[in-house]
């Protein structure tokens, strides 16, 4: 079993740091809000698979009629 103390616990732990900006480099563009969502929305781990349960449905409605 995995002990968590009270500390990693806390939602308020970071509190202290949660209305800082973050880091700028000098000379670079600044990331729009759309492109960094972006890299944290999902993503399709295991690419093909919708179209194979697509394809197998597909073929079970054929057979069923």
């Amino acid at each position: 079993m995995i002990r968590i103390s009270r500390d990693q616990n806390d939602m308020h732990r970071y509190d202290d740091i949660m209305g800082l900006h973050r880091p700028q480099i000098e000379g670079e563009k600044e990331m729009s809000m759309h492109d960094r969502a972006g890299q944290f929305s999902p993503f399709a781990a295991l690419t093909g698979y919708g179209e194979m349960i697509e394809q197998a449905e597909e073929e079970f409605d054929r057979s069923d009629g």
